[in-house]
């Protein structure tokens, strides 16, 4: 019982140091957070300052709200530190009930308490006071709140005049950008008929690759013609130079005509002049531009189909030529005047369509340059129109972000110093609340370590006790058994005294050496007669089991001593009452705690062999005490009874 008492209570110890020490880390991380929070709130307090030094005016109705919910929070937090301190009462009694109940409480305990009570009391009052100074803390945060509503009041005007200022920029932005996109447009559509003209340009080209490859052909054919003509030249001289005559008038011819395409190239010019001039004029008159472009294009064209048609009568010529050759070669005498001035013909228009290729050519890339020009002019009006535009919108927003940052900070900032006000508080309360825990978790821990300390005492005074009862009962041997044996040993006939002596021995655990002195002699007689005699000296013999080799002889008479043995037992056996042992009672009687112990009385005397023999230890108390613990009462030893008529007829059937 004081085993699983004591388990109990070094379980209950054990988990009450367990909640202390997770108490004692969450005190110390809640003093942690509380420096944490005093040095936000410092730093709060300077920044309201700062801001006191540089502020107007304030609304009050927010301060009053903010002050009503601060004085909410705090009430809120007052009443639920009032219903933990009185839950932690209603523990603190519960406990004490259960230790009353566990152990009866003596007057000095009861002093004990009372005075751990006012301890409490004063550490109550200690809290409340703490309370109190945070209360006031509280109290200048709610100032402290106050003022920063009065700023957020100002800095919410700002916003609103910033905000003004940030729509009239937007609408100017807007206008700008609606310009933007105007200008945009009109790039996009100078863009387009850009494409345009650069695919006329690429048709152009198309056909001038076209007429070099036609071109690339006549020469083929020219060079085939003119090899039939070093023939015809060398079988006759004489027509190769009238031919040449007549070479040199078509040649005047081709020159005229170079002379009008010449004329023609100049007007070409004069218009590429113009072209150039509204190229320059695109600027300021974009919209003028489509129309040179398509003027220019359409006698482009012109100039490409009065150029087809030229090559496709080059071409008819050419196939005239080649056929005149043909045929010059079965009747050259007939057609070589005819074929000179083919030949000429063809050599000054091929002449004059190489001139003009080149010539288109040269306007083609001057064409293609002024349209790169153009092309430069417009990109670089639109990246400055786009930066213009970027870099206003970049101011606007900008300014923007600033007023919305700064809006953001101080709303932040207003909110934060609310949170770690009220999470101040929260921890102010609940580390004192934890203080005032851990103050009852080590009271409690200390009494009930208090009271182990007293059990384990209690205990091992206990087995002192027992073992000393033990020893003291085991070593005694009653006087009044003595005497009768001693009066029995000289009542005996000589003969049989030998088996008293045995007796004796066996009473007195005398050792082999002891029952040599005595003249105890052992025999092979003893496993014979062990049947009858050995129970009787088993029952006194204290503690010894001999073997069967050890057993003494017993050569009396057997009848005469179970006669002898029967009187003495009917003379001075009492009944037997079985010893009471000091655990039971220490069960019986609960957990209580021994605080003093009277002085022992006197060893008792011996008793007289007509009253029934009683021995007190000498560490017991009076048997009239009633506050005497369970250990300390007296113990009875066995006795005899007297046996009766009846008991003696069984005694002698069974010896017999």
């Amino acid at each position: 019982m004081l085993r699983a008492e004591k388990e109990q209570i070094l379980s209950v110890m054990n988990d009450k140091s367990r909640e202390s020490s997770s108490l004692k880390a969450e005190v110390h991380k809640l003093m942690a957070v509380v420096t944490q929070e005093r040095q936000a709130l410092a730093k709060l307090r300077a920044e309201n300052a700062e801001l006191h030094r540089g502020g107007g005016k304030t609304e009050g109705e927010e301060g009053k709200d903010l002050a009503r919910e601060a004085m909410h929070k705090l009430s809120q937090l007052v009443r639920d530190r009032e219903v933990e301190l009185d839950a932690q009462k209603q523990k603190v009694a519960t406990l004490l009930q259960l230790l009353q109940q566990a152990s009866p409480v003596t007057g000095d305990q009861m002093q004990e308490l009372l005075e751990e009570r006012e301890e409490l009391a004063c550490q109550v009052a200690a809290l409340q006071t703490q309370r109190d100074a945070d209360r006031q803390q509280a109290d200048s945060a709610r100032e402290e709140l106050r003022s920063l509503a009065e700023r957020l009041q100002q800095e919410s005007l700002r916003m609103q005049e910033l905000q003004l200022q940030h729509d009239s920029a937007r609408l100017q932005a807007d206008e700008r950008h609606k310009a933007l996109r105007n200008a945009h447009n009109e790039t996009v559509a100078l863009k387009q008929r850009v494409a345009d003209l650069e695919n006329r340009c690429l048709a152009l080209v198309e056909e001038c690759r076209l007429l070099r490859e036609a071109q690339a052909t006549a020469r083929e054919e020219s060079l085939r013609t003119q090899v039939e003509l070093e023939k015809l030249r060398n079988e006759k001289e004489m027509k190769i130079e009238e031919a040449r005559k007549s070479s040199d008038e078509s040649a005047g011819r081709c020159r005229e005509e170079n002379k009008a395409l010449l004329v023609q190239v100049e007007k070409l010019q004069e218009k590429e002049e113009k072209q150039t001039k509204e190229l320059e004029r695109l600027r300021n008159h974009l919209l003028h531009v489509e129309e040179s472009y398509t003027k220019e294009a359409l006698q482009a064209e012109q100039r490409e189909k009065e150029l087809r048609a030229r090559i496709l009568q080059l071409e008819d010529w050419a196939r005239a030529s080649s056929s005149a050759v043909h045929a010059a070669s079965t009747q050259a005498n007939q057609q070589v005047d005819g074929l000179q001035q083919q030949l000429a013909r063809v050599t000054a228009q091929r002449d004059a369509a190489v001139e003009n290729v080149s010539s288109l050519e040269d306007q083609l890339q001057e064409h293609a340059a002024a349209l790169a020009n153009l092309q430069m002019v417009l990109e670089q009006f639109q990246k400055e129109k786009d930066r213009d535009l970027q870099m206003m919108r970049n101011e606007c927003d900008s300014e923007l972000a600033l007023v919305r940052q700064r809006m953001r900070d101080l709303t932040e900032l207003v909110r934060t110093k609310e949170e770690q006000l009220s999470q101040t508080t929260d921890a102010l309360e609940a580390a004192a609340r934890l203080s005032e825990q851990l103050d009852l978790k080590e009271e409690t821990i200390n009494s009930l370590r208090e009271e182990v300390r007293k059990k384990e005492e209690e205990l091992t005074r206990a087995r002192e006790e027992t073992t000393v009862v033990r020893t003291t009962t085991e070593g005694k041997v009653d006087k009044q058994i003595m005497k009768s044996l001693v009066l029995g040993y000289f009542s005996t006939p000589p003969g049989q005294r030998i088996e008293v002596v045995r007796l004796l021995a066996r009473i007195l655990d005398f050792s082999r050496e002891e029952m040599e002195k005595a003249g105890i002699r052992f025999g092979s007689s003893n496993n014979q007669q062990a049947g009858t005699g050995s129970w009787i000296s088993g029952l006194l013999w204290r503690g010894r089991s001999p073997s069967g080799s050890e057993t003494i002889s017993r050569p009396l008479n057997r009848q005469s001593f179970s006669a002898l043995f029967i009187k003495f037992l009917e003379e001075e056996s009492r009944p037997q009452h079985g010893v009471r042992l000091p655990v039971e009672a220490m069960s019986q009687s609960g957990a209580g705690s021994l605080r003093a112990i009277m002085p022992p009385p006197p060893s008792a005397k011996p008793s007289t062999p007509s009253k029934t023999p009683q021995l007190t230890s000498p560490l017991l108390l009076s048997p009239g005490d009633e506050h005497v613990h369970p250990l300390l009462q007296p113990i009875q030893l066995p006795t005899f009874a007297p046996v009766t008529e009846s008991q003696s007829a069984f005694l002698q059937e069974v010896l017999k």
